[in-house]
């Protein structure tokens, strides 16, 4: 009787581990092998699918480029842009000198 019910056992447990392995195998396939499949598919450079994706919906769209900017040109008009405002200053000295009930006023 320990014996048919033990073959029973063993024969129970081969269906249900063969069940199993269908299981974890299909459950690899799906969790692992189905990803990487995509990541392959996808990404390769055969079929050009992510180029084209990537093409209709650009992450980053970059504005067009302005023009190069020419560096000898904006020291000139700095350095006169600092000569007009020292002349400025000078010409507000002046006038302070010339008008001293004003700078008095200030104090």
């Amino acid at each position: 009787m320990l014996e048919s019910l033990g073959r029973a056992a063993q024969k129970l447990f081969d269906k249900t581990l063969g069940k199993r392995k269908v299981l974890e195998s299909t459950k690899f396939f799906i969790y692992f092998a189905f990803p990487a499949g995509m990541v392959y598919f996808f990404g390769s450079g055969r079929y050009g699918l992510l180029d084209k994706f990537i093409e209709r919906h650009p992450y980053i769209v970059y504005p067009p480029e302005a023009p190069r900017i020419d560096h000898d040109q904006l020291r000139l008009e700095l350095k006169e842009m600092r000569r007009q405002k020292e002349k400025q200053a000078l010409e507000g000295n002046k006038n302070e000198a010339n008008n001293p009930s004003l700078s008095s006023s200030l104090r």
